[in-house]
């Protein structure tokens, strides 16, 4: 994990926030870099066992009681440190209205250090996947949706990533209206590999002449879906008159840009491609009605979307399995909890492939998880005296001791694995015969089962 988080980090999230809270608390607690590590070990802890409120996880009901977390950290600590949450300095930030405002200024230093290691630690595949990265609307904050102002403030998250395994190897968040802007984020995406015959396959619809022109100069071929209403595709030379039947493939050619249109099963789709054949075709295995296997032609550009074009979706679907962010009034909180998601599921995938840590079973996504918060906690505990639980009340739940005429051996000695004794008192409430000595420790282990 340490390919992806350093100390370095700690310290300079810790320093941050002291500085923060220093101005809007007095007699503030400086945060030490190990509380800031067990305090992102929580919020790992918390993407793993999930509870509806934040304070159930402090509950002093026996039933919702999570002595784990008691014991690292109270919950007035953890709502603190999260509201005077801080990765960067806020008077570094420029007024808002300004021409050259950095609106993501609170976590560029973050950002930029997670796309350095991302890029660093894995090497590309010669096919990628470009899309656009999916963001939980519903976790966003309500500013998105107020105002007519304020919605243009929309939050894009173009990603590359790779098909194998959804390993994230670059991105760039936009905020504004800028989805008309896709062909010069693609290409910016992939300048560091330029003239090492990379093929980007295009996740979504959004590919262009324009897009493959441009990432072709640079010695990267594309090939992706292209819209309906796309000005630049040849509809003229290949409409629908030219298909026939399902099956069917029509094509035009102008330089090493090729235009494909082919019926489907029930509709024809467009193509644009600098990277495969026009008559390139390949058999693909479907299921038909009866649901048996059976194999139909397509066209190659179709295969290779259909393999390698869901980096970007597998990769999602690895970040949004276990989250670790929270509500938050404040946009750019969500923005370093997706990063730190990122730096979290790049890291289990160094994991998996490396060949130091191959097991006979391979580990799963939650026992990386489980194990990375062992490990971020570490050895820190909580100094200041943590609250008593409630236990279960004889008064309410009928838990008394009667002495009836039957003796039985104790349940907790037998429990216990100590020589059984036998008892003629039983508690009237769990119908159980139990030691003068055993009664409350029966009853105290059942309240934190």
């Amino acid at each position: 994990m340490s390919k992806v988080l350093c100390q370095i980090l700690f310290q300079k999230l810790s320093s941050e926030t002291n500085n923060y809270a220093a101005t809007k608390q007095q007699n503030w607690e400086p945060v030490t870099p190990e509380e800031m590590q067990a305090y992102l070990g929580l919020r790992v802890y918390m993407s793993v066992i999930s509870l509806p409120n934040l304070a159930m996880y402090w509950s002093n009901e026996s039933i919702f009681c999570n002595q784990f977390v008691h014991n690292i950290m109270t919950q007035e600590r953890f709502v603190k440190i999260s509201e005077y949450f801080h990765a960067a300095d806020p008077s570094s930030k420029l007024p808002k209205r300004r021409q050259n405002q950095d609106r993501l200024a609170h976590v560029r230093h973050v950002l930029e250090a997670v796309r350095t290691k991302c890029r660093e630690n894995y090497r590309p595949h010669q096919n990628v996947s470009i899309n656009q990265a999916s963001l939980d609307s519903g976790e966003l904050p309500l500013w998105r949706r107020c105002t007519s102002v304020e919605a243009a403030k929309q939050i894009q998250v173009w990603m590359w990533a790779q098909p194998k395994n959804g390993y994230c190897s670059d991105f760039r968040v936009l905020i504004g209206k800028k989805s008309n802007k896709a062909a010069a984020v693609i290409q910016d995406l992939m300048s560091p590999v330029q003239g090492r015959n990379h093929i980007v396959n295009c996740g979504g619809d959004f590919c262009s002449a324009d897009l493959c022109e441009r990432l072709l100069q640079g010695g990267v071929y594309t090939r992706g879906r292209v819209r309906a209403d796309d000005p630049d595709f040849p509809t003229v030379l290949l409409n629908n008159k030219h298909l026939t039947k399902p099956g069917d493939l029509v094509g035009a050619q102008r330089g090493d840009l090729l235009a494909l249109r082919w019926w489907g099963k029930n509709f024809s789709l467009d193509f644009f491609t600098t990277a495969d054949q026009a008559n390139s075709m390949v058999e693909l295995a479907q299921q038909g009605r009866d649901s048996s296997q059976c194999t139909t032609k397509a066209p190659r550009v179709f295969g290779e979307l259909k393999r390698n074009a869901n980096g970007v979706t597998l990769a999602d679907r690895m970040r949004l399995k276990y989250p670790t962010y929270r509500k938050s009034p404040i946009f750019w909180h969500y923005l370093f909890w997706f990063l730190f998601d990122i730096c979290v599921t790049n890291g289990y995938i160094l994991m998996k492939g490396s060949p130091f840590h191959q097991q006979s079973k391979a580990r799963s996504h939650l026992s990386f998880r489980k194990n990375l918060a062992k490990q971020l906690i570490g050895e820190y505990r909580c100094t200041t005296k943590r609250l008593c639980v409630t236990y279960m009340d004889p008064a309410t739940t009928g838990h008394w001791a009667e002495k009836i005429a039957m003796s039985k051996h104790c349940r907790e000695c037998q429990l216990c694995g100590r020589k059984k004794r036998v008892s003629s008192l039983r508690c009237e409430a769990c119908n159980v015969h139990l030691c003068l000595s055993c009664f409350k420790p029966y009853h105290k282990r059942l309240a934190y089962s």
